[in-house]
């Protein structure tokens, strides 16, 4: 068994066939393969029952849940498959080619329309937006929709969610002439006790039982304290009251009563 749990399949499919070219009997074929698993993969089987050990399709299907080998994971190895400097260009071609094979067989494609379904039905999926994209794989599960049915969920998304993902709600979708849609917001209903003017309480006294021309006339008062306390007062000389010096400036004055004898001096 391969350590790369993308070539699982492929070495299921060998086993298949070398069993149906040596007609080995289903009986066998269990005890023929548990040998040849790695030690993971025997680990991770140990949690199945004895019968279901006996069963080569339960072995592999439940490898396949375990490594998580799903078809988006076989799509991304397809896509991200790079050639090693010692593989031929035949050896990656085939490489190529058995990516390719799983994925279309774990999308139970089989047929030239499905593959063309399939082939736009990823295109689709990779148009959509995250919150769309993760609402059709969440009801795609495990099952394969088509690309009618996967345009159909993301229509119905887009319908009842914007592209981030928002609940529309009141928005009103209206179409366009270009075939464009626009959202138009309802207005919500407002009840006539809230519409109802403030004026109705003109007159009627607050809890502290002060009525709104007392409240106004307060507040009134409060703002010129406010005002006047904000202006600064100006400096004047304290002997002569003059706001054009200071008692700094003078010097060597008497006083006697209100009058004084030396002159000013300026600077």
């Amino acid at each position: 068994m391969p350590s790369d749990p993308g070539e699982i399949i492929n070495f299921f499919d060998t086993c298949e066939n070398l069993w149906e070219l040596y007609d080995v009997p289903n009986g066998l074929r269990a005890k023929l393969l548990l040998p040849l698993l790695t030690a993971k993969a025997k680990s991770l089987i140990n949690r199945l029952s004895a019968d279901a050990m006996g069963d080569v399709q339960q072995i592999k299907n439940f490898l396949l849940c375990e490594f998580k080998l799903t078809s988006r994971e076989y799509k991304a190895r397809f896509n991200t498959a790079a050639r090693s400097p010692d593989m031929t260009h035949a050896l990656f071609t085939s490489r190529l080619k058995n990516l390719w094979g799983f994925y279309m067989k774990s999308r139970e494609c089989d047929s030239f329309d499905k593959l063309v379904d399939l082939i736009v039905g990823d295109r689709l999926k990779d148009s959509l937006s995250g919150p769309c994209l993760k609402y059709c794989l969440s009801l795609e599960g495990s099952k394969v929709l088509s690309s009618a049915e996967l345009a159909v969920l993301a229509d119905t998304f887009d319908a009842n969610y914007s592209s981030d993902g928002k609940y529309r709600g009141n928005t009103v979708l209206s179409s366009r002439e270009d075939g464009s849609h626009s959202n138009i917001t309802r207005p919500q209903f407002r009840s006539p006790q809230d519409s109802a003017p403030a004026a109705s309480n003109v007159g009627k006294g607050n809890s502290n039982g002060a009525t709104p021309a007392r409240v106004a006339s307060s507040n009134l008062n409060n703002s010129n304290n406010v005002n006047r306390s904000s202006v600064k007062q100006q400096r004047k000389c304290w002997i002569c009251s003059s706001a054009s010096h200071l008692q700094s400036n003078y010097t060597g004055y008497s006083y006697t009563g209100y009058r004084f004898a030396n002159a000013l001096t300026t600077s």
